[in-house]
């Protein structure tokens, strides 16, 4: 995957010299596993401000990091991708996993936290306080599957920081969603499922987090 700069490194906001290119692109199968090896090597914090979630791997990693001592993750979803109506079939599901087992899950309280714009819209992760995951692609099997998209790894520490004080302000201005919210969610999502059979078979969430579990 081409890098930038690919001689140089950028300091960490921790003081440490962060190894490897200060900034990386990734388009393809490399942006999902660019973002479990980055989530896998959290050593203290992950928090992130996405429009939406439901990969099963990434879902299935932030439960087991949570569990991982002196590992806090905190995660920042769109309001509208946080109710039954809005959200797409698969994150209430995801949700509640990680929920349970740990992960703490926000929306925004109003639109004070966007600043005025309809959604968030950011797909923006901040780890350790010392790297930045940034770009077009949502945590999603379709953002990882079947959408052009592309992402950004950076360890400048001006940005990174930039960035953190942005999740800062939002993480601010939100409000949880605990457990039966999401357990509601699921609820209706099924109980809406159930009643439609036109849409032909679909990938269940809590199937392909069992499968990764084994």
């Amino acid at each position: 995957v081409p890098s930038l700069d690919p001689q140089t490194s950028a300091p960490a906001l921790d003081g440490r010299w962060a190894s490897g290119p200060p900034v990386q692109f990734f388009i393809g199968e490399a942006m999902k596993e660019a973002l479990l090896d980055a989530l896998r090597r959290a050593e203290s914090s992950i928090r992130a401000t996405l429009y939406l979630i439901d990969d099963p791997e990434v879902c299935l990693l932030l439960s087991k990091k949570v569990r991982e001592p002196e590992v806090t993750v905190e995660l920042l979803l769109d309001a509208g991708q946080c109710n039954p109506s809005g959200s797409c079939a698969r994150q209430p599901q995801c949700l509640l996993q990680m929920i349970e087992w740990g992960v703490k899950v926000l929306k925004p309280r109003s639109s004070r936290s966007t600043r005025g714009f309809s959604i968030v819209h950011t797909k923006l992760w901040v780890i350790d306080g010392s790297k930045l995951i940034t770009g077009s692609v949502n945590p999603t099997l379709n953002g990882f599957e079947n959408n052009d998209e592309n992402m950004v790894i950076i360890t400048h520490a001006e940005a990174v920081l930039a960035a953190q004080q942005h999740a800062d302000e939002l993480f601010t201005h939100g409000t949880e969603v605990d457990a039966e919210m999401a357990a509601e969610m699921v609820r209706l999502k099924e109980s809406r499922s159930s009643r439609s059979r036109s849409a032909g078979p679909q990938r269940s969430a809590a199937t392909e987090i069992e499968s990764v579990q084994r």
